[in-house]
């Protein structure tokens, strides 16, 4: 095919779609080694087990589910339609 062409095309999309993942992936990474770090502390002082991982599970999904939630919030009517049917289909 055509540099121009159909495959091309495609290519580069996924390739801009991979170069978007990289920063929240990086995001994720960065709140899973704090979040991971701040239960270890606690743990070591003595904390209770199970208190320390149902916190640890409650701020991680907290933190990876704020800037998708700010987006949708922000988002306007057109960007939402889009977003719906992506996932949905």
């Amino acid at each position: 095919m055509t540099p121009g062409g159909r495959a091309g095309t495609r290519r580069g999309k996924g390739r801009a779609a991979g170069l978007m993942l990289v920063k929240p992936r990086s995001s994720i990474e960065i709140a899973q080694h704090e979040e991971l770090e701040r239960a270890l502390r606690r743990l070591a002082r003595g904390e209770d087990p199970a208190r320390v991982l149902d916190e640890l599970s409650r701020r991680l999904a907290n933190r990876l589910l704020h800037a998708p939630t700010k987006a949708l919030h922000e988002a306007d009517g057109e960007a939402l339609a889009r977003l719906s049917s992506l996932a949905w289909g």
